[in-house]
């Protein structure tokens, strides 16, 4: 019987003859070059650079719809009076505010549903404008309403 000796060296030309044409990637390593980490410092800041641009763009975006959105709120023109490019203009508003809230709920960075939550708080403020404004014609509907009945009861 062969004894075995712990830890012999038996196996060693097995291992090596194994291991000779074995090629490693250092690209996954933890101890990688500094030409590696330089360029993967500038990848990261180029990527940061990115981002900011793109979220100043979504910014200005969101801006200048909601600007809008509020302008076309206000606008004291009738229905009726409104011409086919003016009814247009009114749907490209809704629809870029659909648009720019869809790429914020698409967006990893943010929040989930970020871009709901900022359109119906554009909505509900904009309905509290429109309450604003309901609420002071009513009453000066109710003054005028009032003057009205006192000039009726002084002319008899």
């Amino acid at each position: 019987m062969s004894e075995k000796i712990a830890f012999s060296d038996e196996n060693a030309d097995v291992i090596d003859e194994k291991n000779k044409g074995i090629k490693i990637d250092r690209k996954k390593s933890m101890f990688q070059s500094t030409k590696d980490q330089e360029h993967t410092a500038d990848q990261f800041s180029e990527e940061i650079t990115d981002y900011q641009n793109k979220e100043k763009m979504l910014a200005n975006r969101t801006l200048d719809a909601s600007i809008r959105f509020r302008d076309a709120l206000n606008d004291k023109t009738l229905s009726e009076n409104k011409t086919p490019q003016d009814k247009d203009i009114e749907k490209s508003i809704m629809k870029e505010l659909c648009q720019v809230a869809l790429e914020m709920n698409n967006d990893e960075n943010k929040p989930e549903g970020a871009g709901s939550v900022g359109l119906h708080s554009l909505i509900l403020n904009m309905f509290l404008l429109q309450r604003n404004t309901i609420n002071s014609l009513n009453y000066k509907i109710f003054k005028l309403s009032e003057e009205i009945k006192s000039l009726k009861n002084n002319g008899k």
